[in-house]
């Protein structure tokens, strides 16, 4: 990688990975300017999850379009950011690990949300039921 300042090379100092969100944090220095930066490394569910959609359609993974449904679901919560960000976090870890081949249906995202939710949440788990059912 090259330094987000100067554009030299860089060398990691310290890494460090993350079971939870799947993602590697990286400690890096110049060896030119002697900058210090942070990167984070994660996997392009975009690129490496599809969806099957009710319309038998294939489209990307799209993490944000899961946060917002959890987001507006839980926002009757003081906490609702930080809720929908650890929930989405959840969500992903059990998606990916059930996935076949990179493939997922919306009824299953869906359905892995309600659960989730439903144990997180129950107001929540009923208004994303009433706007993701079929």
């Amino acid at each position: 990688m090259v330094c987000i300042y100067c554009g030299h090379k860089t060398s990691v100092a310290n890494s460090r990975s993350s079971v939870k969100s799947k993602s590697t944090w990286r400690r890096r220095s110049c060896k030119s300017c002697n900058a210090v930066f942070t990167t984070r490394e994660f996997v392009d569910l975009e690129s490496s999850l599809r969806v099957v959609t009710p319309l038998n359609t294939l489209e990307p993974f799209l993490r944000d379009k899961l946060f917002v449904s959890l987001f507006l679901s839980l926002s009757h919560r003081k906490t609702a950011l930080t809720d929908a960000t650890g929930l989405t976090d959840t969500l992903l870890t059990q998606i990916i690990a059930h996935n076949n081949k990179g493939i997922v249906t919306s009824k299953e995202i869906a359905s892995t949300a309600y659960s989730t939710l439903e144990r997180f949440d129950k107001i929540s788990a009923v208004y994303y039921q009433a706007h993701h059912s079929n």
